[in-house]
């Protein structure tokens, strides 16, 4: 159970101005770690691999207990845990940040074991373990490493004096105590930004009825690397070059900080001067794509290696870094499963596949309408939706493997979508590729664009305030 939140901002921290302090008056005072790890020149792009540590050595009955421990139905056996783990790539000539969320339940082989088990127990044997095989499964050379735990998280947090974040709507997570009771601006303080942070259960109000985002690891991915763009736009605000400001940053996170021994004071200078005005807005974040699937009785997510080509080809140094883009920032209200209707029509021969297909589109939040057969064979399958229905109809698409056709029919409402079954059809993913429709397509018109995978949003996401609000930047 670990906070990407925090260890991208404590890394950020590292590369900002504030480490000039922190290298003069406390650098004795940070933790070192021998970890055998790849060489890169001090001015060439370099992979820093950032860890949150679940220690558990915060008190089990303190306010924190939820945002930390949960319900205990995420814990596993013994040791230490590293849930969440991020890649940031730092381009000093470009000064340039690109962040890669690893999720936790990524099957990979570990160093020295016989049989595959989720990334997050590979750090159960230490940095190194970690280290090795995120090297050998994803081809990602790691050239330092940063570790910070719950505490470490928390005094940042404290020390630019809570993060503004904006929900459109009253979300929770029962398990680790995050509580929004309205829809508006929040300064979150230390124990709500935890509990935000760590939310795998997090359940969001339509209407009347709570529902429950079900995407797990992967919905919390989108939603820290929010809460990480906003973080840092809080700490650009606060004069980081005032030395006050940096002493209590430093104090508040250089006890539950560790690094390689390798990092060199030089170098962290050098980095420092480089990044001291990074721009927030310029973070490129990534995620992996990945599909959930049972593998010897256990969930756990199987990367979907063509599509993470591309990403991973900038973490590797073969491909251009990726262009800053804008927020896009967008006023409708966002589509998800509970608010979409889906029609299953079986186009083919096998039996009750419509049914069992309605059925694991409902495990996914949808809601069910029609289940029927075609009045005739269907080849390929397709996805009809109406005039304003064409958000549903993506997201729907994105669950259905192979990529389906889109269809425009204006005899079905917004978020009503069918989906018709073809010879074609293999399964319902937890995510997959989704077509995005044309405005102008005619009926029975289909589109080839595609959302890259590795760049597709998963889950409910929250924070971003809209046009016109400007939530704020103090508590």
């Amino acid at each position: 159970m670990t906070l990407g939140v925090g260890i991208s901002l404590a890394v950020v921290l590292l590369l900002a101005a504030g480490v000039l302090t922190w290298g003069l008056v406390k650098i004795n005072s940070i933790d070192r770690l021998d970890v055998d790890l790849a060489k890169v020149a001090n001015a060439d792009p370099q992979n820093f691999l950032v860890v949150g540590s679940d220690s558990r050595d915060l008190d089990e009955a303190g306010e924190d207990q939820g945002a930390i421990f949960g319900d205990g139905s995420d814990a596993e056996p013994g040791g230490q845990r590293a849930d969440t783990m991020i890649v940031v790539r730092v381009d000093p000539k470009r000064t340039s940040l690109e962040v890669l969320s690893l999720p936790r339940d990524l099957l990979v082989t570990v160093p020295g074991k016989t049989r595959r088990s989720r990334l997050n127990t590979a750090y159960n044997a230490g940095p190194q373990q970690l280290v090795d095989a995120i090297q050998q499964n994803l081809g990602v050379q790691i050239h330092h490493y940063v570790e910070v735990n719950f505490t470490g998280f928390k005094g940042i947090v404290e020390a630019i004096d809570g993060v503004p974040m904006y929900f459109d709507r009253p979300v929770r997570d029962r398990q680790t105590g995050l509580n929004i009771i309205a829809k508006g601006c929040y300064n979150l303080s230390p124990q709500q930004a935890l509990a935000f942070a760590r939310s795998r259960h997090l359940e969001y109000l339509t209407g009347k009825k709570w529902n429950t985002d079900g995407t797990a690891d992967m919905g919390r991915i989108t939603r820290q690397q929010t809460f990480i763009r906003r973080a840092l736009a809080k700490v650009s605000t606060l004069g980081i070059t005032d030395l006050n400001n940096l002493r209590r940053l430093v104090d508040a996170t250089v006890s539950s900080v560790k690094i390689d021994d390798d990092l060199a004071f030089d170098q962290m200078i050098a980095l420092a001067r480089r990044f001291s005005k990074f721009d927030a807005k310029t973070l490129v974040t990534h995620r992996l794509p990945a599909d959930s699937e049972r593998v010897d009785g256990a969930s756990v997510l199987v990367l979907d290696d063509a599509a993470a080509q591309g990403v991973l080809d900038i973490f590797r140094g073969v491909a251009p870094p990726s262009p800053v883009a804008p927020v896009v920032e967008v006023e409708e209200e966002p589509v998800v499963a509970a608010s979409v209707t889906v029609d299953v029509r079986n186009g083919t021969r096998r039996n009750l596949l419509a049914s069992d297909t309605g059925d694991t589109l409902a495990g996914y939040g949808f809601n069910l309408g029609v289940i029927e057969s075609t009045p005739a064979p269907v080849e390929a399958t397709q996805i009809r939706y109406g005039k304003s229905g064409s958000a549903a109809a993506v997201l729907v698409a994105s669950h259905i493997a192979p990529t389906p056709k889109m269809v425009e029919d204006p005899a079905l409402r917004a978020n009503h979508v069918a989906l018709d079954l073809g010879t074609d059809f293999s399964k319902v993913t937890a995510s997959q590729t989704a077509p995005t429709p044309s405005s102008t397509a005619g009926a029975g018109a289909a589109t080839t664009t595609t959302v890259p995978k590795a760049d597709q949003q998963i889950g409910f996401s929250v924070g971003d305030p809209p046009p016109g609000i400007d939530c704020p930047k103090k508590g």
